[in-house]
């Protein structure tokens, strides 16, 4: 079967992990009705943001996570790092630096919200410990 032509092949970028707990725990703080995993996948490059909007999907652009998307999941994330060893997700801290194939699907709110971030394959490349609770604004304590 020939693919429909708005398939753009996957985007490879490298980015950094945020909220990297939302991966294994479904976050209600936002949405009551959330039941998908999200992976908050920040600090992308311009090039890598340019990449991601030819597949249609919109960059958001906060700190302390730079330029970034949103991959929801109905599975719980697992990572492997490059040697193919699996990541203890427990442990996943904040800025954990990952590469991400990453391609789109349409949903029914593409037109409004963009398309849909789907991760073909993460790999993490730089393994950043998760230092207890995540301070929620992001704010530095003083």
């Amino acid at each position: 079967p020939i693919m429909a032509t708005n398939q753009a092949k996957p985007v490879k970028v490298s980015a950094q992990l945020f909220y990297s707990q939302d991966m294994t725990k479904i976050s209600k703080k936002f949405d009551e009705d959330n039941n998908k995993y999200s992976a908050t996948i920040g600090k992308l490059s311009p090039k890598a943001c340019e990449a991601l909007e030819e597949l249609g999907i919109k960059i958001k652009s906060r700190d302390p996570m730079g330029s970034y998307i949103n991959a929801k999941s109905t599975y719980p994330w697992e990572l492997l790092d490059e040697d193919g060893n699996e990541v203890d997700m427990k442990k996943l801290g904040n800025g954990t630096k990952v590469v991400c194939v990453i391609s789109a699907y349409e949903h029914k709110l593409s037109k409004k919200h963009g398309n849909a971030a789907s991760v073909v394959k993460m790999v993490v490349t730089e393994f950043v410990e998760y230092a207890g609770d995540d301070m929620d604004d992001g704010e530095e304590a003083l």
